[in-house]
């Protein structure tokens, strides 16, 4: 798949960094971009490069590690031996319920942070909005 291809599949699209993404089309991410300039007076540039962004994947197995460690981390403190040397390992009962409780997290949580697709691509600002002469 092409740079132009990957890219138009995001959920989402920035010009340069952005803490919140918003943009849900190419054309929004460059309307940003010059709405978005702090300092008025310097002129908008005629080409800008476009990040593509999905939100992150947040897999079962991510969620059933992090709840286990956190756990097991959790009881360790409060309820272990001094010295800290905890040896606890899950019954396979407990696993198979942790399963279900990743499971049931990763398909209702809703992921904010995004990741890249691909490589940015180079647009044309002229072809996405319309600016005026001298901006």
């Amino acid at each position: 798949m092409n740079q132009q291809a990957q890219i138009e599949t995001a959920k989402f699209y920035s010009v340069g960094e952005k803490d919140i993404l918003t943009a849900t089309s190419i054309a929004e991410a460059v309307q940003e971009y010059v709405d978005d300039r702090t300092d008025w007076d310097s002129p908008i540039s005629e080409h800008v490069k476009v990040q593509g962004w999905d939100p992150a994947c947040l897999t079962e197995s991510s969620c059933f590690e992090f709840a286990v460690e956190h756990l097991i981390e959790c009881l360790n403190e409060n309820y272990g031996a001094p010295d800290g040397d905890a040896d606890y390992d899950l019954s396979e009962k407990a696993k198979a319920l942790f399963n279900e409780f990743a499971k049931q997290v990763a398909a209702e949580y809703p992921v904010w942070g995004c990741e890249r697709t691909g490589d940015p691509i180079t647009v044309k600002v002229s072809d996405y909005v319309e600016v005026e002469e001298g901006a």
